[in-house]
Order: C-alpha cells, then sequence, then structure tokens
C-alpha cells in the first residue's frame, strides 16, 4: 500500500510541476506582451489610431476604410507582427505557415482579441469578432478548435465578452 500511495504522490508532484511550467509560460507572455508597442518606430504607428473615429462595428466597409487610412504608408503592424508571435502575420513571415503557431501563441492571441474588443470600443459582438478574426487566416482545424474553447472561456469568465448564452 505504501508504495502506491508513493507513487501517486509522485504523479501528483508531476503533474502540478507541468502545469506550473505552463503558468509560468503564461505569465512570461502576460508580463511581455505588446512591450514592443512602446519601441519609437510601432508607437509613433500606433499613436495614428487616436484619429480612428470610435464605435466603428469591427469588420464593417467604415471600420476597413479607416484602418487603411491609419495604416497608409507606414510599416508599424509589419514590425509588431513580426516582433511578436501571437499575431498570425508573424507566422506568415517567419514560418511561412500559420499551422505553425502553436498553443501559447493562440492564447495570447485569443487574449489579445478580447483585450481589443474591450479596449477600442468597436460596435458587434465578441464571437462575431472571433468569427470575422479567424477568417482572415488560415488556421488549421485543430487551432480552430482551441480558438473557439478560448473565446468561449472568455466568455464565461468576462461578462463583457458574453454576447451567447453558454
Amino acid at each position: 500500500m505504501f508504495s502506491t500511495i508513493k507513487k501517486i504522490q509522485t504523479h501528483i508532484a508531476c503533474v502540478q510541476q507541468a502545469l506550473r511550467v505552463c503558468v509560468d509560460e503564461l505569465m512570461n507572455r502576460a508580463f511581455v506582451h505588446d512591450a514592443s508597442k512602446l519601441q519609437e518606430d510601432e508607437l509613433t504607428g500606433f499613436a495614428r489610431f487616436e484619429d480612428m473615429p470610435e464605435g466603428l462595428e469591427y469588420g464593417s466597409e467604415e471600420y476597413q476604410a479607416a484602418m487603411a487610412k491609419v495604416m497608409a504608408d507606414n510599416n508599424f503592424f509589419q514590425l509588431h507582427s513580426q516582433r511578436n508571435d501571437h499575431h498570425p502575420e508573424y507566422w506568415d513571415t517567419i514560418e511561412t505557415d500559420v499551422g505553425m503557431m502553436g498553443l501559447f501563441s493562440i492564447l495570447e492571441m485569443v487574449c489579445d482579441w478580447a483585450g481589443a474588443h474591450l479596449t477600442y470600443g468597436n460596435k458587434g459582438g465578441w464571437q462575431e469578432s472571433v468569427e470575422i478574426n479567424i477568417k482572415k487566416h488560415p488556421f488549421n482545424t485543430s487551432q480552430k478548435w482551441v480558438i473557439y474553447q478560448m473565446s468561449h472561456f472568455l466568455s464565461r469568465k468576462i461578462p463583457e465578452l458574453r454576447d451567447v448564452d453558454y
């Protein structure tokens, strides 16, 4: 009986260690998330978003036109994407395949989408926003599953994202 208890305790300790490693990765990502936006070459570009009209419906023609105006003749978003692997564009540049984007990058990406949805006052629902973002990139089936799982999880935990009952 003692050896069984010892094995169970060892198993529990190993699982706890593995989960702490995952938590550490997420905490590291949380700590450095979008820090590159504060570098001068990105900051000046992102400052242009101050000129965007508020309350535009994400993905609408008006939103796309305003975004095109902000992005015109400025490579700040390309720089930002190349420096941050939670952007699908990073994988288009580095690996030429967004399908190589891993779990932790996807989790941070969905959290980034939620942050943008909550911060910039876009009209439209959270799940609609997720669908628009998914359609922008050739995510594979497994990645889409993770994105949906994470977006549903966040909508259950963050009331402002709750536009669908689960």
